[in-house]
């Protein structure tokens, strides 16, 4: 294993200084329900907001070189401090500002997302600098009002830069066995 991070060390340190990294759009998608329960799921390019969160001012390749390799408990600690950062950033507002809290976040396991930091350092290895985009991470989180409303408005981490958002109210309409629904409507 030494040997294998000691390669990719030295495979690192060859790739020149890295370009701005075009991301792919990050996306949030808010779901309404009945009784002001809103659901969230936000799709991320995980490993650059990591680096936003946790090394902005280091390399992308340093940051990922360095976080592909970390042990495993400092690693879990560093992730839990920018998700913590990253849940008290993200916000929801009805009425006049009011803000609401999502809960329940369901961020990927620590092994799992050092896993992926692996994998994308040894891609940046293999095609030589060049920019490679990962298939988004996805994230969730609920939000219970209590009552219900009909707009809010949403703040994001910095570190998440441009998000983009979809949101709707799904409808429900039951379908008798060997009958059309009623229209359905988008």
């Amino acid at each position: 294993m030494k040997q294998s991070i000691a390669a990719v060390v030295l495979c690192m340190a060859g790739l020149t200084a890295g370009h701005a990294h075009e991301m792919e759009s990050n996306r949030a998608t808010l779901v309404l329900r009945e009784g002001g329960h809103l659901s969230l799921t936000l799709y991320l390019d995980y490993a650059q907001a990591l680096h936003q969160a946790l090394a902005p001012s280091r390399p992308f390749e340093e940051f990922m070189l360095t976080h592909a390799t970390m042990p495993a408990a400092q690693f879990q600690q560093a992730l839990d401090g920018a998700h913590r950062k990253f849940e008290q950033a993200t916000r929801a507002a009805v009425k006049a500002g009011q803000p609401l809290a999502f809960r329940g976040w369901q961020w990927p396991a620590a092994a799992q997302v050092q896993q992926k930091l692996r994998e994308r350092a040894m891609t940046l290895v293999r095609m030589q600098g060049a920019h490679s985009h990962e298939a988004p991470l996805e994230v969730r989180a609920e939000l219970a009002a209590g009552e219900d409303f009909h707009s809010l408005k949403m703040q994001f981490p910095a570190e998440f830069r441009d998000v983009l958002v979809v949101s709707y109210r799904p409808a429900q309409v039951w379908v008798k066995p060997d009958q059309p629904s009623p229209a359905v409507v988008f």
